[in-house]
This record gives C-alpha cells, sequence and structure tokens, in this order.
C-alpha cells in the first residue's frame, strides 16, 4: 500500500512540474465566458501566424475590437501565470498607460529576476470555430522577434487560457488569472520593460514612456471632452479620437512625418457602422508650427478641418 501511495505522490508531483511546458490540448473543451458560461459569437482578418506556432488560420477569422479583447482579457485587473518548476511565466495586459499593451514575462524562481518584453497591440483577429484570438503585436521600445501572439480561450470559463510562451520556444502554455498580481497594476514595470530598484517610486508616476504632442479639433460648437483629437508619439504611433455623432471611436497605427505632411497608417479600429470605420490612412497638413490641418473625410473630422496643438 506505500509503494502505490509512493507512485501516486511521484506521479502527481510531475504533472505539477511540467504541466505548464507542455501543448495545449488538441480537443477544446466546452468555451465560455468568465462568470456566464458563454462566449458571445464575434466577427474578426487572417494574420501571418509565427512558424513555431501550431495554430492554423481556415479563412474564418474575422478582426474584432482590441477593447472587447483586452476586457476579456481583464485588462488590469491582474495576470495571466504559468508557475513551472525553475521559471514563472506571465502574460498581462493594459491600457493604463494610454497605449494597448501586453507584458510578456520571465521569472526565474532560482536567481530571482525577472526579464519582461512589451510589446503593442496593433489589431485583434478572432476564429469562433476554434475561439481562438490572434494578436497582431507591435514594436513598442524593444525589437520584436515575431509579430503575433495566438490566444486560445475555449475554457477561459473556467479561468485557463492557453498561449504561446515567447520564452519556451513559442510553445502554447496554460496560463490562470491571478487578480491583481501584475506589475502593471503595482506600477512596478517601467515601459522599457525593465522593473526598477526599490529607490523608485511605485505610484505609476515614474514609469518610463514616450513623449507625444496632441492636436485638437478647432470647433466652438463642441465641448471639449467630445471633440476630436489626435495624439502622436515619439516612438511614431498615433491614436485619433473621434466623434461619431453618437459617441467616440478611437484609431491607431503608425505615422511617418516630412517637412509638409504627417502620413498615418492605421492598424485598428475600435468602431463599426460608422463613417470611417473602412479608412486605414490618414493625412495632414502641416499648416502651421501649432497646426495642422486634415486632408481626409473621416466622421465628424472632415477635409479641411483644423487641429491646435493642445497646451
Amino acid at each position: 500500500m506505500k509503494k502505490i501511495v509512493v507512485a501516486f505522490v511521484v506521479f502527481a508531483m510531475l504533472v505539477v512540474f511540467t504541466g505548464c511546458g507542455g501543448s495545449k490540448p488538441e480537443q477544446p473543451v466546452a468555451s465560455g465566458e468568465v462568470g456566464s458560461g458563454k462566449i458571445e459569437p464575434q466577427t474578426t482578418t487572417a494574420q501571418q501566424t509565427e512558424p513555431e506556432s501550431s495554430y492554423q488560420p481556415d479563412g474564418t477569422e474575422k478582426t474584432v475590437s482590441i477593447t472587447d479583447f483586452m476586457n476579456l482579457m481583464m485588462c488590469d485587473e491582474g495576470k495571466w501565470e504559468c508557475p513551472a518548476q525553475y521559471n514563472d511565466y506571465g502574460l498581462e495586459f493594459s491600457t493604463k498607460y494610454g497605449r494597448y499593451l501586453v507584458n510578456m514575462s520571465n521569472r526565474d524562481m532560482d536567481k530571482e529576476t525577472t526579464d519582461n518584453l512589451i510589446a503593442e497591440i496593433g489589431s485583434v483577429t478572432f476564429n469562433a470555430e476554434q475561439k481562438m484570438y490572434c494578436v497582431s503585436l507591435l514594436q513598442y521600445d524593444k525589437p520584436l522577434e515575431y509579430s503575433e501572439l495566438h490566444i486560445d480561450t475555449s475554457v477561459i470559463g473556467e479561468g485557463f487560457i492557453h498561449a504561446e510562451n515567447i520564452y519556451d520556444k513559442f510553445r502554447s502554455v496554460e496560463y490562470i488569472f491571478v487578480a491583481d498580481a501584475g506589475d502593471f497594476i503595482n506600477g512596478q514595470i517601467s515601459a522599457s520593460g525593465t522593473v526598477p530598484n526599490s529607490t523608485s517610486n511605485t505610484d505609476g508616476s515614474g514609469i518610463v514612456g514616450v513623449e507625444s504632442q496632441t492636436w485638437v479639433l478647432k470647433d466652438d460648437e463642441l465641448v471639449n471632452d467630445y471633440k476630436p483629437l489626435i495624439s502622436l508619439d515619439s516612438a511614431g504611433y498615433f491614436s485619433f479620437k473621434e466623434n461619431l455623432y453618437s459617441g467616440m471611436g478611437h484609431m491607431y497605427g503608425a505615422y511617418t512625418e516630412s517637412d509638409k505632411t504627417i502620413e498615418c497608417t492605421v492598424y485598428s479600429i475600435d468602431y463599426v457602422g460608422y463613417a470611417g470605420d473602412d479608412v486605414y490612412s490618414l493625412t495632414f497638413e502641416k499648416t502651421s508650427p501649432t497646426t495642422l490641418t486634415l486632408k481626409t473625410d473621416i466622421c465628424y473630422s472632415k477635409n479641411g478641418s483644423v487641429f491646435e496643438l493642445a497646451d
């Protein structure tokens, strides 16, 4: 009887210590949404997969709202963790600093050190049949060796996801959600992907980021909260907030600048069914040191609209 008990304990330990390094189940179990047992069908464009990924697009991928995806990943509410024998892996999603960001981390339990790599999310597609999200990754402040992250949400209703681990040859591993455990939330990680030392402040004010400038639509008929605006940062990315007449929508992407114009390439749009939901490039003319003139029709913002540099 003792031998049987010992054998069972050894087997259980092996399962615990190796569970995070293996591949996800080939046949996912019932899908679900946290707290409801159901994921609403979503509609998403096929993305190119990474060489190491087992995910194969089948043509049914549709673009989905990045905001909806971030909410599903419980953005800024905690961290997805994969504890292994020697390393703890993590995924944390955040909009705390005004961008759609994912922090991919690897904590060495022996050395008690953590590697972090932050990427910006450019767009998200969803395969409803496979319950698989394909997340397009953009360089934030460090070079990326890959452009996509695939996340299987077929068992998210049970508190788990399966996602590729960039620190383990991109194998798909199981992550469990831990509330209020993230470095973003606790202000313990900078935008450069490094953890501040004990002398750094941790209230979020010391987070290292990129500089940005914002131009606001010149329009006396709108209150400030409903004025379209564009923000350009020194890393080459932009965000555009548009008035949809019944709410506000957003565009995100990258821009290039010349002496006379600013050309914006749109990576993602978080609204559909309104004018401008199919606009994927914006042009602004530099009409003065403090004004930009839009040369593209969107929704409320039209060709000829003047944006003034905010104070």
